[in-house]
């Protein structure tokens, strides 16, 4: 990440612009600057809409009191959440490292 993005970043995410500053970095990294509008717009929904899923699953207890009954359950619920949260992206971090790997040749 170059050094202008990286602070974009950093400037996004001090004014609570958490998501689009990971939009910001996502899209230095892998959309060329020439890449056609309705792409970079065709990613960004995407983009957006996996943190809308996450947000989702993140806020259950929030909005359905009846799935933690108490502050002890919506502490376990939100744990086991970020556990498998964590474990999906690691092996998702996994699959794109092997793929790098073998485009580099290194595979």
């Amino acid at each position: 990440m170059t050094e202008n993005i990286q602070k974009l970043s950093d400037d996004l995410s001090k004014r609570g612009k958490l998501i689009e500053a990971g939009w910001t970095s996502l899209r230095a990294a892998v959309i060329r600057p020439d890449a056609p509008p309705i792409v970079v717009e065709r990613m960004r929904k995407a983009f957006y809409s996996g943190a809308w899923h996450l947000f989702l699953c993140m806020t259950a207890c929030e909005r359905n009191p009846e799935l933690c009954s108490d502050d002890e359950m919506r502490r376990k619920v939100t744990a086991q959440l970020v556990t498998v949260i964590g474990e999906e992206l690691d092996e998702f971090r996994r699959e794109i490292d092997l793929e790098n790997r073998e485009v580099e040749g290194h595979g």
